[in-house]
């Protein structure tokens, strides 16, 4: 192996090593919130069970489920055993990446720049770790769209890309943009075959039919999609800027609705370098490569086609479907496209400049980070805290709010010794619509204050500011009950309490 070789492998292999660095350090960071908690409820099911589970949830598919059941039968619910499978699932994804990029028939500086932008972009980082569905449809959306870049370079990858595409849908509903896209790319610039593509969508669409119908059945009781998606707010211009400050993000995501959307120092450059370098190349090509031309034209579709069909169900249908978690099918076309028409500027040493400030940037941010303080941990994360030791199973617990009673339903290790109630019209108090109990769960039952009856309870809330004469201690004392303990735990701006009342 040549010097040069030697240079561009190892470059290579300490970009992937870095990225799988900042994922291992960060594999106990953070404590299981709110949907990582349905996850693994849902695979705690039977598999009859769980299917039935998770169509009641209405707006994901159970592909995902299917695999959390299956690893957690083999090591268990431990957080780390469980965020390895993201970091498997997305490790995979950038071994795909490269093959889609030399598929795409990309030079050494245009893959590691993709590359760059891929394995530390901060929305990819965070949601590459969650016990959620989003590393396995960024791996198996790269897995579609390299399968189907080889089929239109007339290599073998029909019945592979339908399978993928099957998984695809069945992991998140988002994957249907991407089926789409690739039809529309197949009838545009693979006319001779039209058929084939047409029959990869309809056989995709056919797999789908039995899941479609267990939804549609699931969906004739409770509230419909206003209690899951009713709360996301239509695109405006702040939600666009969001997500393209989301595209080109270093290492950095916005954990809290309280922290700051971005690094902007460091974001808003690289947006103005890519901008810059993108428009430059566009406007300095010169190559009449049928091949590249096509290339570049199905990494914009596959790349642009799902934000523009999120965004125009958002404001044509119900309810709003726009989020930037998932809208990641989108990122790593996004990345070979910019790779590729930075690499057509015709200058090499302009070239090269850019490159270099785009890497120096990612880098220079990467640092910024690692130096950064702890970063607040949510409420949530207090809950296990609060409970260790202080709540004994044979003493009801009662919460204000659909967030804290999962939460500690959860911590009580879903043993069934303990009683969870969700206290229902309590006025004063606020909640946050985007966390509910899952449908066809009675685990946590419902109780106004008027029905408790408990001599002795445990009551958990959280509070700007706890007061004994607001609700709910206000509600309680009314009825009777004075306080016996009481055990507190600041959290980002919040307090959550645990009281022990006696009557």
């Amino acid at each position: 192996m040549s010097r040069g070789k030697l240079a561009r492998a190892l470059l290579l292999v300490a970009v992937i090593a870095a990225g799988g660095l900042l994922r291992i350090l960060n594999l106990d960071c953070e404590c299981l919130w709110f949907d990582e908690v349905f996850s693994i409820h849902a695979a705690s099911h039977s598999w009859n069970e769980l299917f039935q589970f998770v169509a009641l949830d209405l707006i994901h598919p159970p592909a995902f489920y299917v695999l959390l059941k299956l690893w957690i039968s083999i090591g268990g619910e431990g957080v780390v055993w469980l965020r390895i499978l993201s970091i498997i699932l997305f490790s995979a994804g950038v071994a795909i990446f490269l093959l889609l990029s030399r598929e795409l028939k990309q030079n050494f500086s245009s893959t590691i720049i993709g590359l760059l932008f891929l394995v530390f972009n901060g929305t990819l980082l965070k949601y590459s770790l969650e016990i959620r569905m989003y590393p396995l449809l960024i791996f198996l959306s790269l897995l579609s769209t390299w399968l189907f870049v080889r089929l239109l370079n007339g290599k073998r990858a029909f019945w592979l890309l339908i399978v993928a595409n099957i998984i695809l849908v069945h992991t998140h509903y988002f994957g249907w943009f991407l089926v789409m896209s690739e039809a529309v790319c197949g009838l545009l610039l693979d006319r001779r075959r039209w058929g084939l593509h047409l029959l990869a969508a309809v056989s995709t669409a056919l797999s789908f039919v039995t899941w479609l119908m267990m939804v549609l059945s699931a969906s004739t009781t409770g509230t419909g999609l206003e209690q899951n998606i009713g709360w996301m707010q239509r695109p405006g211009i702040r939600e666009i800027a969001t997500v393209l400050l989301n595209i080109v993000e270093p290492v950095y995501f916005q954990m809290l609705s309280n922290e700051p959307i971005s690094l902007y120092w460091f974001t808003i450059p690289l947006l103005v370098v890519v901008t810059a370098g993108m428009l430059i190349g566009f406007l300095g090509q010169t190559s009449d490569d049928s091949t590249r031309r096509r290339s570049l034209i199905v990494l914009a579709v596959l790349g642009s086609f799902p934000f523009v069909a999120a965004f125009a169900l958002s404001w044509t249908s119900p309810y709003s479907i726009w989020g930037a978690r998932h809208l990641v099918i989108c990122l790593p076309p996004l990345y070979l496209l910019a790779a590729m028409i930075i690499e057509s500027i015709p200058s090499r040493t302009t070239r090269i400049a850019f490159q270099s400030v785009i890497a120096v940037l990612i880098a220079a941010a990467v640092a910024f980070v690692l130096s950064m303080p702890a970063r607040p941990e949510p409420i949530w994360c207090a809950i296990a805290t609060l409970m260790d030791g202080a709540v004994d199973p044979n003493t009801p617990i009662y919460t204000t709010e659909d967030l804290i009673a999962y939460h500690a339903w959860f911590e009580m290790g879903r043993s069934r010794k303990g009683k969870v109630f969700r206290i229902e019209g309590v006025d004063g108090l606020a909640e946050n619509r985007a966390y509910f109990l899952p449908r066809g769960f009675n685990d946590v039952e419902h109780a106004t204050v008027a029905e408790i009856e408990s001599k002795r309870l445990w009551l958990l809330f959280r509070a700007r500011e706890i007061r004994e004469t607001e609700p709910p201690l206000r509600n309680l004392a009314l009825l009777g009950y004075t306080i016996a303990s009481r055990k507190t735990v600041n959290a980002n701006g919040e307090v959550l309490a645990l009281f022990l009342l006696e009557r």
